[in-house]
């Protein structure tokens, strides 16, 4: 089964992680919330949403998740590790799991992200706008 999540309920759950109560990401401006939210792990909300669909709808083997087997929580730790690239140490104590559950969650998510390439990174063609020889 699918886990769909919105861009603010995945930011809800983001900030958590962070060290953001639900109190006092009411306390400031939905700004202030997306840039803490981008400042810990990369992008916006919106862009997350759509990955974390994208991860559980793909066709592409290497890629595909399963929602029951995999929690929203061990994502946000894999993008917080692609953005931060900060130690097991550091996870443990901001995710509160042990080491190697950081660094088994961390990698899974950068092989699942690194598997849709193909699939969402287009190849730009160029125009040779400007080029005389």
């Amino acid at each position: 089964m699918i886990q769909v999540l919105s861009p603010d309920e995945l930011m809800v759950v983001g900030l958590q992680l962070a060290g953001f109560d639900i109190n006092r990401q009411n306390r400031c401006k939905r700004i202030t919330n997306l840039n803490r939210f981008k400042k810990h792990y990369g992008s916006l909300p919106v862009v997350y949403s759509e990955l974390w669909s994208d991860l559980q709808t793909t066709t592409v083997p290497g890629a595909r998740i399963d929602a029951s087997e995999v929690d929203v929580e061990s994502f946000l730790l894999g993008l917080h590790f692609l953005r931060c690239y900060p130690t097991n140490d550091h996870q443990e104590g901001m995710f509160k799991i042990c080491m190697k559950t950081a660094r088994k969650w961390s990698w899974y998510f950068v092989e699942k992200i690194a598997a849709l390439k193909d699939v969402k990174v287009r190849a730009g063609k160029t125009r040779g706008i400007g080029m005389r020889y």
